[in-house]
């Protein structure tokens, strides 16, 4: 029981720190969005003193239903390609957790540390190379697959 509650509970906070980046989004839109209809309040006097004007503003700033059903159908397409590759990876460190991945350390811990724009320094022999294993990828993977899962679920934006 400890080992399920162990499991779950740091799994919540990535699917409410999904939910708060899409809180984030949502008032970010909405700063966008009264900017949009402050913009657009402006382009209707502008428009109101010329018709032709105003009619070749409609035919060039019209949106139809199909390229917003286009971009909402791809933004499906990416989110399930994103969670598929998050869950597999995720299933193979769970299967096989033994198995060795070798990685590249990251070039700022080659050289050492140096303090005091390099007067102190100490120096570090990290190899360049690094072999960890795939068992940590299940505990990356579940939290990040639930921060996928808290913003994408989350309801926001102008719907």
């Amino acid at each position: 029981m400890f080992g399920l509650l162990s499991t779950i509970l740091p799994v919540l906070g990535s699917a409410g720190f999904g939910s708060f980046l899409k809180i984030i989004a949502g008032f970010i839109e909405g700063i966008s969005q009264r900017r949009a209809a402050k913009e657009q309040r402006r382009l209707a006097r502008d428009l109101a003193r010329s018709e032709s004007a105003r009619r070749w503003h409609a035919q060039a700033f019209k949106v139809d239903s199909k390229s917003g059903d286009y971009a909402r159908a791809t933004r499906r397409i990416i989110a399930v390609i994103g969670v598929l590759n998050f869950s597999t990876l995720t299933i193979l460190g769970v299967l096989y957790p033994s198995a060795e991945l070798v990685t590249f350390a990251p070039a700022h811990t080659l050289t050492g540390v140096e303090f005091l724009w390099g007067l102190v320094s100490i120096p570090n022999d990290n190899p360049v190379t690094l072999t960890i294993t795939a068992g940590h990828l299940p505990l990356v993977g579940i939290h990040t697959l639930a921060m996928i899962f808290g913003f994408y679920f989350t309801p926001g934006g102008s719907k």
